[in-house]
């Protein structure tokens, strides 16, 4: 569900998110909304050290 800039701004600080914290992601988010978010699986496999697995198989691992 998409939410408002302003709702989700309110819910970030009466979660203890400071003003330089909700400013600077709300910039992030409204710059993503704009061009996307360009990335892929190579560059997320570099950071993990393997191959990203799919919410199938991550949920079995945690289903215990």
């Amino acid at each position: 569900e998409r939410v408002g800039w302003d709702v989700w701004a309110a819910a970030a600080r009466a979660n203890g998110l400071d003003e330089y914290g909700v400013a600077t992601l709300l910039k992030m988010f409204q710059y993503y909304d704009e061009y996307g978010l360009q990335g892929g699986t190579g560059v997320l496999s570099w950071l993990l050290g393997r191959r990203p697995r799919g919410l199938r198989a991550y949920l079995e691992t945690i289903k215990d």
